[in-house]
């Protein structure tokens, strides 16, 4: 993921928060990006691809949202 750094940490406390989804459940990157601690860091690395943010919490998925079909 060109320009994009993940510290160890949050690459740390992402896994752990995946660790905790239960055998045949599925959760969204959203449920993964809110359980997980550093909330302003993952911000700031939106913010660093150009991805800025409709409000606190929120992206423009209709402008930002990838499909597999656009690559």
């Amino acid at each position: 993921m060109e320009g994009r750094k993940m510290t160890e940490e949050l690459v740390y406390e992402v896994l752990s928060v995946v660790e905790e989804i239960p055998a045949g459940r599925v959760a969204t990157y959203g449920q993964l990006a809110r359980l997980t601690p550093d909330w302003p860091e993952q911000r700031l690395l939106l913010e660093a691809e150009g991805v800025p943010m409709k409000d606190e919490t929120h992206v423009n998925l209709k402008r930002f949202l990838w499909s597999e079909a656009q690559e």
